[in-house]
């Protein structure tokens, strides 16, 4: 009975096996660089042709300033912006805010707060939305504990957008993400985390249509540096769009990929 007894205080004492730490680390005046690349395509009966595809990619400069608390201060500038077809501007209008400050606070568990834009009042309220909107996805949700392979967490965001073909969708996005293990990856022993949900939503209250949607992907987080590095994420989108000369059907794709750039990594 002793023996048992000891061998059980023994296992206790012991750490979590495989168990790692995920939450978002920064270092004051640490510079991140990530490299991120969106693609859309659209198929619907509507169009001309029977599918529209177009590409956008851009640099996200992401610096840290300061910290309270336990969140961090973080500034985030988009540059670089190149994209292949007009209306991928309509769906992530990057261009209207590029190369503009946007400070942030941000938790280690990544939630956002605090959001504050540079030269603001040059912007209009529409674009103000946008900017808040798309800041609301830099970070993906994190336990900010100690998690084992298996366990699983989930968020949900709640938005609402402009898309190239319709305006004012509410949308609602339901995620859930699973700790898959550690992982090597260029050389380096990352966890990878599945991602998994769908969303669903409507345009101008229902009243010109709704639409449902399916998303997929994984992500790869240094937990020792409290660093994501990298991510891909697939969406499928169905709409059904309610207009006077009768309903109208459309699909979109859209692949969300980003990576860290450790090459211009300054500490």
């Amino acid at each position: 009975m002793m023996v048992w007894f000891f061998l059980s205080l023994c296992w206790l004492s012991q750490p979590e096996i495989d168990a790692v730490n995920l939450s978002y680390r920064f270092n004051e005046g640490e510079t991140n660089v990530y490299l991120e690349d969106v693609e859309m395509t659209i198929k619907g009966d509507f169009l001309i042709d029977a599918s529209r595809t177009s590409t956008m990619k851009y640099r996200r400069q992401e610096r840290c300033t300061g910290k309270n608390g336990e969140n961090f201060t973080v500034e985030n500038i988009f540059t670089n912006v190149e994209k292949s077809a007009d209306f991928m501007e309509e769906a992530v209008p990057i261009n209207r805010f590029s190369d503009t400050p946007i400070q942030m606070m941000v938790a280690p568990n990544g939630n956002i707060n605090n959001l504050q834009v540079d030269a603001a009042q040059t912007f209009k309220a529409q674009e103000m939305t946008y900017i808040q909107n798309f800041c609301k996805r830099l970070y993906t949700l994190l336990p900010a504990k100690r998690v084992r392979p298996g366990e699983s967490w989930k968020d949900q965001i709640v938005i609402t957008l402009d898309s190239p073909i319709l305006r004012n969708m509410d949308q609602i996005i339901d995620l859930t993400y699973t700790f898959r293990g550690m992982e090597k990856l260029n050389g380096a022993n990352l966890a990878k985390i599945e991602i998994t949900g769908t969303m669903r939503g409507t345009v101008d209250q229902g009243q010109f249509g709704s639409f449902t949607g399916n998303i997929r992907g994984a992500m790869y987080v240094n937990p020792s540096l409290g660093k994501e590095i990298r991510s891909d994420v697939d969406y499928e989108i169905q709409a059904n769009l309610i207009f006077p000369e009768g309903d109208f059907f459309y699909s979109t794709t859209m692949k969300l990929s980003r990576v860290l750039n450790l090459t211009e990594q300054i500490r």
